[in-house]
């Protein structure tokens, strides 16, 4: 893996999916997080560079709203990315995991048809066991 795709994934996985488990609309890094939290040493305009690209962006579903930097060459360890988080990945890569809010109301149409979730939660427990009703004193 190049150190490049190595920093990009590193940024997803500590800062993008975090914010997006959350449900927040943005998310910032700052440059140097990244390189302390993977000990790199000499590397500040390799992350400012990985994390500026759109290959980072649409990989993870990303959109560079702001970059705030103070450094005149514009790489440094305070340089801060802020993207804004994007409703869906535009990866080649399936998502690993599906979150909970993703399945919310997935059965809402269904359920409504039924007669509502509680009417048909009812229904089950009274026909458990359809006619074959078990006789209490026998327990096996």
């Amino acid at each position: 893996m190049k150190q490049a795709d190595r920093l990009r994934e590193y940024a997803n996985k500590q800062y993008v999916e975090p914010a997006r488990r959350v449900g927040k609309q943005t998310v910032c890094i700052r440059v140097g997080d990244v390189v302390n939290g993977l000990g790199l040493k000499n590397q500040t305009p390799n992350v400012c560079s990985a994390l500026g690209t759109g290959k980072f962006q649409k990989k993870y579903g990303l959109e560079l709203i702001d970059r705030q930097t103070s450094a005149p060459k514009g790489t440094s360890t305070t340089v801060v990315f802020t993207y804004r988080i994007l409703g869906t990945r535009n990866s080649d890569e399936p998502s690993q995991s599906v979150r909970f809010a993703d399945l919310r109301g997935i059965g809402k149409k269904t359920f409504e048809t039924l007669g509502g979730g509680e009417a048909f939660i009812r229904n089950e427990r009274e026909n458990f066991y359809g006619n074959n009703t078990p006789d209490p004193s026998r327990r096996g």
